[in-house]
């Protein structure tokens, strides 16, 4: 990400500039190699019980 900054021609203040190891950013972990889902956020979805009704959910008419 700082080489983008340097390739736009951006000038940066380090004193004021803070470096994180991670941070989250729209419910996405991301560092300095990858971005993964936020484990609080998917883990009410791990929880989650089956609907009973599956051809319910998958009809065409509400």
């Amino acid at each position: 990400m700082l080489e983008e900054v340097i390739d736009y021609d951006f000038h940066l203040r380090p004193e004021k500039c803070e470096f994180l190891k991670s941070t989250r950013y729209d419910d996405l972990l991301t560092n300095q190699r990858s971005y993964h889902p936020d484990s609080q956020q998917i883990a009410a979805l791990a929880v989650m019980c089956l609907p009973a009704y599956v051809q319910i959910l998958t009809s065409s008419r509400i």
